[in-house]
């Protein structure tokens, strides 16, 4: 009897996938998840990131058109 109550305990840890028990297959799926869960925290941080960026971009283009501005003003009266 004895036998068959570790038979039984031997198949079941292998029923679940063939060749591994249910405790590697958990750690593997927690792996997978956190691996999952950091990718989307990167994604986030990426999409929290371009629209300051492009904010940024904005501001710089504007300040060089300022700049533009009053050295072609400050030519303008070099000339007169």
């Amino acid at each position: 009897m004895l036998l068959v109550c570790l038979c039984v305990q031997a198949m079941e840890s292998k029923l679940l996938r063939g060749g591994k028990n249910i405790v590697d297959h958990t750690n593997e799926q927690q792996r997978a998840l956190e691996q999952r869960r950091q990718e989307i925290a990167e994604q986030q941080v990426s999409r929290d990131i371009s629209p300051r960026s492009c904010f940024i971009l904005s501001l710089n283009s504007h300040y060089c058109d300022c700049i533009s501005v009053v050295l072609l003003l400050s030519a303008y009266q070099m000339n007169d």
